[in-house]
């Protein structure tokens, strides 16, 4: 059984589908599907249930799931030894919305975790908020980026590892005009100035945001970038994902839902070609700490 098999096998286990695996990994649905089969017939038992609508995992599926899993990673692991003489040497570099607090629960343990594990490794993270981390990933800035994931990105040559979702919320001062409210809408935000935070950093989270508007017919006013000093006016009014506490954005501010705002998907990303083989260790033992139903379920 090939490795590669292993990874393709996973990867389906996440999707369940079969031509979204594909174009993940790069290669055509046909060519899966074969290697899906190979693995079948090698271990004389079927792992997916298949048909014109749909993909699930058989009993047998799961069990090997989690087998595959633990064979890669042990596979991983042993390359990046071998690589290192025995010992694990090296550094890794790792970017970060570091401000959301959810995605600090997952990167704390997780580093602690692997500093103790490996203590020769040199780990270097960095906060990237709403930064296009993209380009920075691909020549080799980062190893491994802990962000937000918006459609309007560019995910050729990376590989996603979806981890929670936050809804959107406006954050205002007290004296915005929508103060009071419980909650606003997209439409009511659309009579007031957008600040977008270094939107000239930020450009999908901005493209994203004013997609949002264009979607429901409407026109966001974008107004002056905003800078890390984060002041605004009594018309003036952010958008990010929620925080908590809901008063950590900024001096004088409060965060309000927006209804009808939908929610933002944070993942942990990575080059698909891995250039530094501590990236694949950490990646493995990422999944060994946090279970595989800790985390979101990967939409078909």
């Amino acid at each position: 059984m090939e490795i590669q098999w292993l990874r393709e096998f996973l990867q389906l286990t996440k999707t369940l589908n079969y031509r979204q695996t594909a174009e993940q990994l790069h290669i055509t649905p046909s060519t899966l599907s074969k290697h899906i089969m190979l693995i079948e017939k090698e271990l004389d038992t079927q792992l997916f249930i298949r048909d014109t609508k749909s993909v699930e995992l058989t009993d047998s599926g799961r069990i090997f799931r989690d087998g595959a899993s633990n064979m890669l990673r042990e596979y991983e692991a042993s390359i990046s030894q071998m690589n290192r003489g025995g010992s694990v040497v090296g550094d890794l570099r790792i970017g970060g919305g570091l401000r959301f607090t959810k995605l600090n629960e997952i990167i704390h343990p997780m580093i602690a975790h692997f500093e103790k594990k490996y203590p020769d490794v040199r780990l270097t993270i960095v906060d990237t908020q709403y930064q296009d981390y993209r380009e920075t990933l691909v020549r080799g800035g980062f190893d491994v980026v802990f962000s937000i994931r918006l459609p309007t990105m560019d995910e050729t040559g990376l590989e996603y590892r979806d981890l929670f979702e936050l809804p959107l919320c406006a954050w205002i001062t007290s004296a915005n005009r929508y103060a009071d409210c419980e909650s606003v809408t997209l439409e009511q935000l659309s009579t007031l100035d957008l600040r977008i935070l270094e939107e000239e950093k930020c450009k999908s989270y901005a493209n994203y945001l004013k997609d949002l508007f264009a979607e429901r017919g409407l026109e966001a006013k974008v107004g002056k970038s905003m800078n890390q000093a984060m002041v605004f006016g009594g018309d003036d009014y952010g958008l990010t994902p929620n925080f908590n506490p809901a008063d950590h954005f900024g001096f004088g501010m409060r965060s309000i839902p927006v209804s009808d705002g939908g929610s933002i998907r944070f993942s942990m990303v990575r080059k698909r070609s891995i250039g530094n083989p501590i990236t694949a260790l950490f990646c493995a033992e990422f999944e060994s700490l946090f279970a595989p139903d800790s985390m979101i379920e990967q939409v078909r």
